[in-house]
């Protein structure tokens, strides 16, 4: 999902070929509609703000939930979410992360350095403490890793005995 048109014209291009499935919009808690717009940083510093206001440009907000429903858990297995939404990640994990949850990795690039004060990541953080999830941290991105029963190795049947080692002191 990518709501600016450029970056939009590149993903589908990247997913020709693929089992992909792109849609030019934007993600949120709910769904709705919200304006696009550009502060001046380039093809990647699009922002989204929820009231359409008239400035920016109109697209479309679906829901994780939405989502998920139009994908059928018998044909398709969730895995990776790439979160990189430029401080909406605000608006996107405060409400019914159920859906959110069914990825086992979640990668997000906070964006509290660029709206200092707004706390932007908070509601991520809260999400992903409450869902008892690990957590790995490279450069600018954050993987919240599920306890998931099919990335965990089964325990083994036999028990587990410590080996112990005897040092000889001449």
């Amino acid at each position: 999902m990518e709501p600016a048109p450029d970056n939009f014209a590149l993903l589908y291009k990247n997913s020709l070929g693929g089992d992909v499935d792109p849609r030019q919009m934007g993600i949120g808690s709910t769904d709705g509609y919200a304006s696009l717009r550009n502060p001046g940083g380039g093809g990647m510093s699009y922002r989204t703000n929820e009231s359409q206001n008239g400035t920016g440009l109109g697209i479309e907000i679906l829901s994780f939930n939405t989502l998920l429903v139009s994908k059928p858990a018998a044909v398709y297995t969730t895995f990776l979410l790439k979160v990189d939404i430029k401080g909406a990640e605000k608006s996107l994990f405060p409400g019914n992360t159920s859906g959110i949850n069914q990825f086992p990795l979640i990668i997000m690039e906070p964006h509290d350095w660029l709206l200092p004060g707004q706390q932007t990541s908070v509601d991520f953080f809260r999400f992903h403490a409450s869902a008892g999830r690990e957590f790995s941290m490279k450069h600018e991105n954050i993987a919240s890793i599920a306890h998931h029963p099919t990335l965990i190795p089964a325990p083994t049947t036999a028990p587990i005995v410590p080996s112990t080692v005897t040092a000889k002191v001449a």
